[in-house]
């Protein structure tokens, strides 16, 4: 069985043949900062969920942002 954070693993190591057709739905991680220090800030926010999202990506195209990112020494991939 395979675990989801594998996908991203494979795809960054190019052990894939093919890129499944899944969308995700993806968020800054600047803005999930922000969200944590202001839901501990705000009172009202206490015992509350809250769900975080800028947009939706293809798996085709989260896969050539991290080539991209990769490529040109903005991101790295580190064996686990």
């Amino acid at each position: 069985m395979m675990c989801l954070l594998q996908i991203p693993k494979m795809l960054l190591l190019r052990e894939t043949p093919m890129i499944p057709a899944s969308n995700f739905t993806v968020v800054d991680v600047r803005d999930v900062a922000t969200s944590h220090l202001r839901a501990m800030t705000i009172p009202e926010a206490a015992g509350q969920r809250f769900v975080l999202w800028t947009d939706n990506m293809w798996l085709k195209d989260v896969a050539l942002v991290c080539r991209l990112m990769i490529n040109t020494g903005l991101a790295c991939v580190i064996q686990v």
